[in-house]
């Protein structure tokens, strides 16, 4: 790590009904063509691509964008949680 883990503090933030929270690795921001990193602004104009969108279409989409900037196989591991909030909660199936 670039910075002490002394930096590093806990914050607390609710969500609400139908927000979405996106967690991933730096696989994601470091897929690069010809040293050019997909990096957070990458990430930022797929979701906006992707605004609405179920999370399955979320995950791959942000997979689908870095690997087509990377136009190669990427050199690290890229993982990918999508949480979205129900707008009310529904019984589970069984």
């Amino acid at each position: 790590m670039d910075f002490p883990i002394e930096a590093l503090h806990v914050a607390e933030h609710r969500l609400a009904a139908g927000d979405t929270l996106i967690l991933y690795t730096d696989g994601l921001t470091e897929a690069r063509r010809h040293r050019v990193l997909f990096d957070v602004d990458g990430v930022k104009a797929t979701l906006n691509a992707l605004h609405g969108a179920p999370p399955p279409d979320i995950a791959n989409g942000l997979v689908a964008a870095a690997l087509q900037h990377a136009d190669a196989p990427v050199s690290d591991d890229i993982a990918i949680v999508v949480v979205r909030v129900a707008d009310r909660l529904k019984p589970l199936p069984g």
